[in-house]
């Protein structure tokens, strides 16, 4: 039989029938032993002892017999079919057994109960897919009534895991440790966050003599607690990661947590809320979007997981601009809780419709030239908007009507909030950029400017202002050199010369290898490889001076661009405006 069920030998029914009180006979049985029908193609028949017999002499213990003879009947078959994987089968012969065997025990709970009861649970999670849902609604009332059930601590424990509740499966395992372990572990293992146990790991977990290896049960709840404590770890390292812009690690962390809380919105709103928090919000609506299309509506959906998704949703639809699509689905989910009328999902829709009516406000007031009132009407909607669905816009504006006051220092703090909410916003981009020219500050106003124009490459704002800023510092660079060459290079060339300078700053990279600006190392790789052959003075042994020399220049122009390109740092400098010789030093 699989481990998974549990059978009870006639031994140790005999011995769960001294350790506990008789069971009531059935009102059936204890007036005469008659045939018990198992199912309509198995019946178990007993003699007939005749009239009377039984209340003469001993009916209740015979009664008694027959009851225990068919619950053992039940469970075997049921047995039977757990192993064969007919787990069909095997729940109508446990769901026999759990309606024969009565609760007779004062305080507790008949052994023949819990079995059947813990049997069912093994059932529902042995299915394909499993069903945590089913099993716990089977070990409730088992664990109710006998806490220190150890099986069923551990099939609990599988379940809460399953089910996205961490911190309930590590209580479940440290009930079933607490009742298997021994009472000294010599071998001093840690059973909090660690790497998984090697075999000759787990055979240090010996009972107090230093012999005996720790039973089985009580490896399976050392290790579920640590599995439940390491996702708890991740849940927590995750959040910390997604708040300090480490996303790939703390995406990581999350696809993890989403393997193992399979029945749980867990792993996908942590994956929400990291790609939401670094400003992903196309990413962020596709997956809020995908896990309630496959977790919503089920058997295995709570209320709470549908609220935080459906939330997460409407913030992320509402920072995209898409203000009714946010509005209609908080709507649902304020009539589908219409109990709770102070809940989260009523305050956020209150919030979106107030903070939208003021938004309104600010636009008109805007538009009339008060930009007073209308960064008042913008800081009024912030307040409002209690979920944030609306926050990267009314900063945005409210920074547009604080530069028209020329208080660019706060218009320049509100540009860095709402990016930091929508990272790919060309128009916060733009906007931050004119408050760093604003400021005197024209080198992080590049930075801007060249970030736009990856994100939007016709933006003339940004390419007018990238060509007027290289102009004027190359020219500021040239009546800061010295008038002869310098360093004893000579005129014009050299580092202290200016043609070469030039020179370098007057090809594009990327336009030399013919590759996009988002082009991935292979392709810069191979670019370059195809270009370094065409250009390689060694093909052109055969040319004349002139020749030779455009060609070497070429292939010395394709080496810089590999150079400045292949390497990550490098490009990322090269990217934000940094000149080919500075970089290439």
């Amino acid at each position: 039989m699989d481990a998974n069920a549990e059978a009870m030998s006639v031994g140790e029914l005999a011995a769960a029938e001294h350790a506990q009180p008789v069971r009531r006979v059935l009102s059936h049985a204890r007036a005469a032993p008659v045939p018990i029908t198992v199912a309509p193609s198995d019946t178990v028949n007993y003699p007939d002892t005749g009239s009377g017999a039984t209340a003469a002499t001993g009916g209740a213990g015979t009664a008694t017999a027959i009851v225990n003879d068919t619950l053992s009947t039940y469970r075997e078959r049921g047995n039977a079919a757990f192993g064969r994987k007919d787990f069909a089968t095997a729940e109508r012969w446990y769901e026999k057994m759990l309606a024969t065997a009565t609760d007779d025990c004062v305080g507790g709970m008949h052994s023949d109960h819990a079995a059947a009861l813990s049997n069912l649970a093994a059932c529902a999670l042995a299915r394909e897919p499993p069903d945590p849902v089913a099993a716990m609604r089977r070990l409730r009332p088992l664990l109710a009534a006998l806490p220190r059930h150890v099986k069923g601590r551990l099939r609990a424990g599988r379940c809460c895991i399953m089910l996205g509740e961490l911190q309930a499966a590590v209580g479940h395992f440290e009930v079933a440790y607490s009742v298997e372990k021994p009472a000294t572990p010599v071998g001093g293992v840690q059973l909090r966050w660690a790497p998984p146990m090697a075999d000759h790991e787990r055979r240090r977990l010996v009972a107090p003599d230093g012999k005996t290896a720790l039973s089985e049960a009580a490896q399976q709840a050392a290790d579920g607690k640590q599995h439940a404590n390491r996702l708890l770890s991740h849940v927590e390292r995750a959040r910390a990661l997604g708040a300090a812009s480490r996303v790939d690690e703390a995406l990581y962390l999350c696809r993890a947590v989403c393997r193992s809380c399979t029945h749980s919105t867990l792993g996908q709103r942590l994956v929400v809320g990291v790609l939401e928090s670094s400003g992903r919000l196309w990413q962020a609506q596709q997956e809020a979007e995908m896990a309630l299309a496959e977790h919503l509506p089920g058997p295995s959906a709570g209320a709470d997981d549908e609220e935080e998704l459906v939330l997460a949703l409407a913030r992320v639809l509402g920072k995209r601009g898409k203000f009714t699509d946010a509005e209609e689905r908080l709507l649902s989910l304020a009539r589908s809780r219409q109990a709770e009328s102070d809940g989260r999902a009523a305050r956020a829709l209150r919030g979106l419709r107030a903070g939208m009516q003021l938004k309104a406000d600010g636009n008109a007031a805007y538009a009339a030239g008060d930009f007073v009132r209308a960064a008042a009407a913008y800081s009024r909607a912030l307040e409002a908007d209690v979920e944030g669905c609306l926050r990267p816009h009314l900063l945005a504006n409210r920074a547009q009507a604080r530069m028209h006051e020329e208080r660019f220092a706060e218009a320049l703090a509100d540009c860095d909030a709402a990016l930091a909410l929508d990272a790919h916003s060309v128009k916060l981009l733009l906007r931050r950029a004119a408050c760093h020219v604003a400021l005197h500050d024209p080198n992080r106003a590049r930075y801007d400017y060249a970030a736009a124009l990856k994100l939007e490459p016709t933006c003339q704002l940004a390419s007018d202002f990238l060509r007027r800023h290289d102009a004027m510092r190359r020219a500021k660079e040239r009546a800061e050199q010295p008038a002869e060459g310098g360093y004893g290079y000579g005129p014009g060339y050299g580092p202290g010369g200016s043609a070469e300078s030039d020179e370098l700053d007057e090809f594009d990279a990327y336009e030399l290898l013919g590759v996009a600006r988002d082009a991935n190392a292979k392709v810069i790789k191979d670019a370059y490889r195809k270009l370094a052959l065409k250009w390689h003075p060694d093909k052109h042994a055969d040319a004349d001076e002139a020749e030779r020399a455009r060609i070497e220049d070429e292939f010395r122009k394709v080496c810089l661009a590999n150079l400045v390109l292949s390497d990550p740092v490098k490009r990322r400098q090269y990217d934000v405006g940094g000149r080919m010789k500075d970089i290439t030093k």
